[in-house]
């Protein structure tokens, strides 16, 4: 596919760590007692898009771009645009790979925004195939069960102002929440 901009590996690397492995559940890691859940959003998806800079006929895609931008903000509440990564394709399969510096956005929405943005890309841009590339929502939240000391490292004396607390015991204050459902 040809050289992939360190932009366009970040973007991907980083909807890859907010997806992570489906199926996770929760779980309990037993060594540090801490607990680990995952939780998917049914009614929300990560879109992946690229977004041309240029349309099929050489002129710039500014005013595409920039109405398309602020109604998938007024839709969605927000989203993250990078400009300038390397993007390639071809033609047809006997025609020399095309070049060009193309946008990417990363957007969460309802499944409606995915059909909004092919719509779009393909009205707007003119584009035969959009790249726009759905994936799950996660979110994660570490619960732990012994509460981390909140100053110093582990084996040191507490500051003069704050108390030791007793040999097994944790304080009142620090004791964790239960784990949410």
């Amino acid at each position: 596919m040809g050289r992939i901009s360190a932009r366009v590996v970040l973007a991907v690397v980083l909807a890859l760590v907010v997806v992570g492995a489906t199926g996770c559940g929760s779980f309990l890691n037993k060594a540090q007692n801490t607990y680990i859940q995952v939780q998917y959003s049914g009614d929300h998806l990560l879109y992946m898009v690229v977004i041309p800079r240029t349309l099929p006929d050489g002129q710039p895609s500014d005013k595409q771009r920039d109405a398309l931008l602020k109604d998938v903000a007024e839709i969605a509440g927000g989203y993250t645009y990078i400009e300038r990564v390397m993007g390639a394709w071809k033609p047809d399969p006997k025609a020399e790979t095309v070049k060009e510096m193309d946008d990417l956005l990363l957007v969460a929405g309802p499944t409606e925004l995915g059909m909004l943005l092919q719509q779009r890309l393909r009205d707007d841009f003119k584009q035969r195939v959009p790249f726009v590339v759905p994936l799950p929502i996660q979110a994660v939240q570490v619960v732990r069960a012994t509460p981390a000391p909140e100053k110093g490292l582990p084996g040191q004396k507490p500051p003069a102002d704050q108390k030791a607390p007793e040999a097994g015991k944790a304080p009142e204050a620090a004791k964790a929440p239960a784990p949410a459902k």
